[in-house]
């Protein structure tokens, strides 16, 4: 009780299916040919289970507390010794899939006719307990394989295969992994561990899909802060906080959540390269660097904003005020208003949402959400809350934090 969250037994094809849930029709595609006994549904399942418990963590204590949990899902498929004439080798496969992305595949091959049934579940149990201890204690090549040695001999094959078996413990490669699109790596998310106090990514927890579930969860609204952090400033976290208090006003029965997202490519400013990005993402992870605390942040490759609300349905988006003016401006749509239209219509219909803040213009103004509200198309104004110069005014940027600096060094 103190260590297993659930345990699910979805025996029928349609079961599975419904188990499985967004990942179904990526695991029905990739399991039509060779059933659902495979190596892509054990970890479609593992990937499943690990979600699972990560959103029964976040709904129970918090996300934050759920980040700093270690979760483990396991996916057991077998297709084993029965009365009825089956095609196929009697197999079975067990994946493994940490909070951090690592991954584990065990595979288990009979001779046919070689064991009964009978053995062949007792030797697929000790393939379960042997994946959960190897992930736990680690590693010994000294230490025997556990059904190999249970087993009569020449009956059974074992293969072990490490999907990332890194653990996420080299940095560099995972972010390379994200800046080149490898394994469908979409998003990565550092989330500061409790004790967090230097300024590199050790004092950061690498998550790999599951907080991306339990955030787009329908008890949490996440709001995210887009931006290049070249460098994170007090602007940006007071900027956050503000955003947080007033979407809290909005949703004031759900839980919260801010995230800063650094993309590898913008729009505006090109791509950054890996170390860059290893750089940025480490401040987040720094109370030296972040005076009001560690934030979670979230690499991305999702350069406009259609990309981001299909990363994050039902998200709120802070922009500021000259973001949001290219936002409603046809010129950035080839001069067509309908193609406008129809932009921030599917952002809409993804449920995304904008907070605006405003901006010190190169005169001196302050510009801010009222100045543009009467150029939102019709229709389309619930896509826009604005922060008023009370609720939020920083007047600093990156760009003059960089060019001090420059003068500084230069000196």
């Amino acid at each position: 009780s103190g260590t297993v969250l659930d345990v699910s037994y979805p025996y029928h094809r349609q079961a599975l299916l419904e188990y499985l849930g967004p990942a179904r029709e990526g695991a029905a595609a990739q399991t039509s040919s060779g059933g659902f006994c495979s190596t892509e549904a054990s970890r479609a399942l593992a990937r499943r289970a690990r979600e699972r418990a990560f959103a029964m963590v976040a709904r129970e204590e918090g996300i934050a507390a759920a980040a700093n949990t270690p979760v483990v899902g396991l996916g057991f498929t077998g297709a084993l010794a029965t009365a009825r004439d089956r095609r196929g080798e009697d197999r079975c496969f067990v994946a493994v899939c940490c909070s951090d992305g690592y991954e584990a595949l065990h595979t288990l091959r009979f001779v046919k006719g070689g064991t009964s049934r009978l053995e062949q579940d007792k030797l697929s149990s000790l393939l379960v307990v042997e994946a959960l201890s190897r992930l736990v204690l680690g590693q010994d090549e000294d230490h025997p394989c556990l059904v190999q040695s249970c087993a009569t001999p020449g009956v059974i094959e074992a293969q072990l295969e490490e999907v990332l078996s890194e653990r996420v413990t080299d940095r560099r490669a995972v972010l390379e992994a994200v800046a080149s699109g490898q394994a469908g790596i979409s998003q990565l998310w550092f989330w500061p561990t409790e004790h967090a106090a230097t300024s590199d990514l050790a004092s950061q927890r690498v998550l790999n899909g599951v907080l991306h579930s339990a955030a787009l969860s329908d008890t949490t609204r996440l709001v995210v802060v887009p931006g290049s952090f070249n460098p994170l400033h007090r602007g940006h976290e007071q900027l956050a906080a503000a955003a947080r208090q007033k979407v809290q006003g909005r949703f004031p029965d759900l839980d919260v959540v801010v995230a800063f997202e650094l993309s590898l490519s913008n729009v505006d400013k090109g791509e950054i390269n890996v170390d860059e990005l290893h750089s940025r993402v480490a401040q987040f992870g720094s109370i030296d660097s972040a005076p009001a605390g560690p934030w979670p942040v979230v690499a991305t490759r999702a350069s406009r904003f259609i990309e981001k609300a299909q990363l994050f349905p039902g998200s709120t988006f802070v922009i500021g005020y000259d973001t949001a003016i290219r936002l409603i401006d046809p010129k950035y749509y080839g001069d067509c208003r309908d193609t406008m239209a129809r932009a921030l219509a599917n952002l809409l219909e993804l449920r995304c949402d904008f907070v605006v803040a405003g901006r010190v213009e190169s005169d001196g103004t302050f510009r801010e959400f009222a100045h543009m509200a009467d150029k939102i198309p019709a229709g389309l104004g619930c896509l826009f809350t604005g922060l008023t110069e009370r609720e939020f005014r920083v007047d600093l940027s990156s760009t003059e934090i960089r060019a001090e600096r420059a003068r500084a060094a230069g000196r």
